[in-house]
């Protein structure tokens, strides 16, 4: 059952007006990384009678279908504005950011260590500049001295670079009360400029942290923003630790994106399994996919074997039970690769996964994890919404996906927080055992479990207290408190301009000898003499680390 049994409709409810409408401004790199997140935000602000104007970085990422129609929806609303702006990309001081912070960011992942952060490790590896990678090469720069030099040498770089002008003319020209950002917070990225550029208008700003991951196995902020959003203490600690966030600067609001699941009505269960494929006389054991890091393996590979130490259980009701998968919708790929027809009673539903943004989509998801007798996975943040609804949530450590689980900070979460959510399991063999005993009935240290880590990781202002009004009250009151007053950086930083600069060069080269190139096949043209066509070079795939729907 629900930890949450009784309806919440606080975010639905009409509010109240307020005394004093707010303009907030809030800047994301695109919607569809976002909608989920902070949907619930945005309708609540909408609701107590502020305007809201979203602001897309990436032109680019056009809006998927169903984001088209939450946009459709939400311009009903006379209070609500959309539009996209690339002035922070087009600022010159955009292209030494961008590396600037690949180096820094590198080598923070480097001081935590490869045998801690592996694949974190990897990932900067990867995004760091090239020319910076060199010179690590050097003996003695990787060093424990060397990186500490390096740290305060890119720290005091970063710091150098001027607020954008082109965002702070934005900021201006919409004039608002609030500006908010959710930056994406990937190694190299630049999105917290936004936020210094903002705070440097002297305008009262805020970061709104999205998931449950990004203040641990990210680059660090480097930026103070007067009013930080988290989900719970857990991450307070960590940005005043870690992150360097004056405690009082931080608001544990809970996990706002989860509000729907309290109180949620679930589909009679004969109705839900008829739909599916499963058989509604017998339990079944839901699977969750995960977005995984790249392995020697892939996750659905990895579910065969799993099915059959299920299959060949000593506990009958688990070896007769059902089997319910459900892919990551960024991995959907891998699982269609796997034919699992061999197995009785194991379905891979729905046929197309996408992210459970509306009503249909999120009573599906709701009813498959709801009418489970217990949930497993590798790493996902589906887990987290199993605790929430009630259910027991398993897990095992897999080796080939050890930089998926312990490889990562946040994954600690899952086995600490209240106790741990996830009974975690050293083989297939333990694994089967233990869903063994939940299927039968034995085994009710998960539901109370899942109650615990909800308590504190989703819901620790009160598991009755809804996050979505907590979190557009600390707008509020950021609002009527003002903007704090910035700490100015030493003036010698200036200096650290012109050098920096140079960091654009190659780039203008580029386009200098692109330009070049089509005006000669121009003139070439024009003269009537042969051109060799342009052939598009097939890019290669990008790393699966790197990929935008991993991030």
């Amino acid at each position: 059952m629900s930890v949450a049994p009784s309806p919440e409709p606080a975010v639905q409810a009409p509010a109240a007006v307020p005394a004093r409408p707010l303009r907030v401004l809030f800047f994301m790199e695109y919607l569809g990384r976002y909608l989920r997140f902070f949907d619930s935000v945005i309708r609540e602000l909408l609701e107590r009678g502020h305007e809201v104007h979203l602001v897309f970085e990436r032109e680019q990422a056009a809006p998927r279908p169903f984001e088209q129609v939450w946009l459709r929806r939400m311009e009903g609303h006379p209070g609500f504005r959309w539009s996209h702006s690339a002035v922070w990309r087009r600022d010159g001081w955009f292209r030494v950011a961008r590396p600037v912070r690949g180096a820094l960011d590198y080598v923070y992942f480097l001081q935590l260590g490869e045998e801690r952060v592996p694949y974190l490790l990897q990932r900067a590896r990867r995004r760091a500049p090239r020319t910076f990678k060199a010179l690590l090469r050097i003996p003695g720069m990787t060093s424990e001295r060397g990186l500490r030099g390096w740290a305060r040498v890119l720290d005091a770089c970063d710091r150098a670079i001027p607020a954008s002008r082109g965002v702070q003319q934005l900021v201006r020209n919409e004039d608002p009360d609030v500006v908010l950002v959710t930056p994406h917070l990937m190694p190299s990225s630049t999105d917290a400029q936004y936020a210094r550029s903002a705070a440097a208008a002297g305008v009262p700003t805020g970061i709104c942290i999205a998931s449950w991951d990004n203040l641990s196995s990210k680059q660090l902020l480097r930026v103070v923003p007067d009013l930080l959003t988290v989900w719970n203490d857990v991450q307070r600690h960590e940005a005043v630790s870690i992150h360097g966030v004056p405690d009082d600067r931080v608001v544990s609001t809970g996990a706002q994106c989860f509000d729907h699941w309290f109180g949620w009505p679930p589909r009679p269960r004969a109705e839900f399994c008829a739909r599916v494929g499963l058989d509604p006389a017998k339990p079944y054991v839901l699977y969750v996919g995960g977005s995984l890091f790249p392995s020697t393996m892939t996750e659905a590979e990895y579910c065969v074997d799993w099915i059959r130490s299920l299959r060949t259980s000593d506990e009958p009701a688990l070896r007769e039970a059902s089997i319910l998968i459900r892919p990551h919708p960024h991995r959907t790929a891998e699982w269609r690769e796997i034919d699992f027809s061999a197995f009785e009673d194991v379905v891979v539903w729905p046929p197309n996964v996408v992210m459970p943004t509306e009503q249909d989509t999120r009573a599906d998801y709701f009813d498959s994890i709801y009418h489970s007798a217990a949930v497993f996975g590798i790493n996902t943040s589906a887990m987290i919404e199993a605790g929430i609804i009630g259910k027991a949530v398993h897990t095992i450590t897999v080796p080939q996906f050890a930089a998926s689980q312990g490889g990562v900070l946040h994954f600690r979460y899952l086995r600490e927080v209240g106790g741990g959510l996830v009974q975690v399991s050293e083989t297939l063999e333990e694994n089967a055992r233990r869903l063994g005993d939940v299927v039968a009935g034995r085994d009710t240290e998960g539901e109370e479990a899942a109650r615990r880590f909800t308590e504190l990781f989703v819901r620790p202002n009160g598991v009755q207290v809804p996050a979505t009004p907590v979190f557009v009250d600390a707008i509020e009151e950021l609002a009527d408190r003002g903007a704090a007053e910035q700490a100015r950086d030493s003036r010698w930083l200036v200096l650290l301009r012109p050098p920096l600069t140079l960091i654009q060069i190659p780039y203008f080269l580029r386009r200098v000898r692109l330009k070049s190139e089509l005006e000669l096949r121009r003139l070439a043209a024009r003269a009537g003499l042969p051109v060799r066509p342009v052939v598009p070079v097939k890019a290669k795939p990008a790393p699966a680390s790197i990929r935008p729907e991993d991030e």
